[in-house]
């Protein structure tokens, strides 16, 4: 009897930056594409319209559907593929503040991202570095 062929657990794959296979190639990053944002976005402000200002933020808030997903190749690793989730905006409104759990949701996200780049660049962050 032949020995079993061990494949990699998702655990291990993920140690290695491996999100997944597609068609046997490892894909290594997760992108987002959307559709319709324009028409969902014109439908809300007509009914209830937001005049900003430069220099003004808000936050946009988007309910959407996943129609497709797509795994092109990474650019200059042609032997690794990015998976992209392509999203048709079916709704959307416009936030002056943000409530609460969105707000520490953005805010979680930034520092991750912070953390990676910093990881990237050999950058360690101290406990408490609030520097985004």
């Amino acid at each position: 009897m032949a020995p079993a062929v061990r494949t990699p657990s998702e655990v291990e794959l993920r140690a290695e930056g491996i999100l997944g296979q597609f068609e046997g190639d490892p894909v290594t990053a997760v992108g987002m594409s959307f559709t319709n944002v324009a028409g969902a976005m014109n439908e809300s402000l007509e009914v209830e319209p937001h005049l900003m200002h430069k220099g003004e933020s808000c936050f946009v808030v988007l309910r959407c559907d996943c129609v497709s997903v797509q795994f092109p190749n990474v650019k200059g690793n042609e032997d690794q593929s990015r998976r992209v989730q392509v999203m048709r905006v079916t709704d959307a409104t416009v936030l002056r503040e943000a409530p609460a759990t969105v707000q520490r949701a953005i805010d979680r996200m930034r520092a991750e991202i912070q953390a990676r780049r910093d990881a990237e660049d050999g950058q360690g962050r101290l406990m408490g570095d609030e520097r985004l």
